[in-house]
């Protein structure tokens, strides 16, 4: 099994509205499949990341080469 994760981050959206979202995912993949929830702030940006065992199946993301997330991740930053 994978170690993979989903992070959840806006400088613009509310606090509240971030954690229902990744609250929402989180509820979605299961007890079974959740490892960790991690939150951090900096001034105004907060980002929340999911931490979860990959499905059976479930392809990677392509992370750009040299980029700060340079391991199998997924982000959602479309909070709008």
């Amino acid at each position: 099994m994978r170690v993979v994760f989903k992070t959840f981050e806006s400088q613009f959206a509310t606090r509240q509205k971030i954690l229902q979202k990744a609250a929402g995912f989180a509820s979605e993949l299961g007890a079974e499949r959740l490892i960790n929830i991690t939150h951090s702030e900096d001034h105004n940006n907060s980002i929340i990341t999911i931490w979860y065992w990959a499905g059976e199946g479930e392809k990677d993301v392509p992370v750009p080469a040299g980029s700060a997330s340079e391991a199998d991740g997924r982000r959602a930053s479309d909070f709008s």
